[in-house]
């Protein structure tokens, strides 16, 4: 089965959920593999919703809105503004993700799991 960050994520939180001792080198190839994913599935489609977002915003305030009244109705009404927080919020947890597996392979080597 072909790994995807969910899947990963995943895997991840199921060790942790059960306390299971796990090898440093299972968390350190755990970032990596969401560390490659993130770059090529994550980002680009983060980048891609933003730059949407915030043509629609452009396109308001073009037409005549505030840019904080451009802002509201986008977040409001946009599909793209959903998409877009959505990938934000994945984008952040993420981030977390990889900074736990890096902590939890320094401290499994530190006690030797």
């Amino acid at each position: 089965m072909a790994q995807t960050i969910k899947t990963i994520i995943s895997e991840m939180a199921d060790v942790v959920r059960e306390n299971k001792p796990m090898s440093p080198d299972f968390w350190i190839n755990k970032a990596i593999d969401l560390t490659v994913l993130w770059g090529e599935e994550l980002k680009p489609a983060l980048l891609d919703a933003e730059i949407k977002h915030k043509q629609e915003v452009s396109l308001l305030i073009e037409e005549g809105l505030k840019v904080n009244a451009a802002e509201l109705k986008v977040a409001a009404t946009s599909e793209n503004y959903r998409v877009y927080k959505y990938l934000e919020g994945r984008d952040k947890i993420i981030k977390e993700f990889i900074m736990i597996a890096k902590k939890r392979a320094t401290i499994e080597r530190e006690f030797n799991y």
